[in-house]
């Protein structure tokens, strides 16, 4: 059996259980540390600095359906 390392292995999201706001999904090619500096910067009380030219106009022009 091979293994698919496309296939995802790890996941988040945010907003309501049945409609979520957002989502992030990892697959086993991704670095366990950027994986893990994710998981960091979810948890950490610190703001986030935005001047409101880097704040994208809709969320549809991030693709979600990217993976990492």
């Amino acid at each position: 059996m091979h293994k698919n390392v496309a296939a995802p292995v790890w996941s988040a999201w945010g907003g309501p259980p049945d409609h979520p706001l957002w989502n992030a999904t990892f697959s086993s090619a991704v670095p366990a540390s950027l994986v893990a500096a994710f998981a960091s910067s979810l948890a950490s009380p610190v703001p986030l600095a935005r001047a409101v030219w880097n704040i994208p106009a809709a969320p549809a022009s991030i693709s979600p359906s990217q993976p990492l």
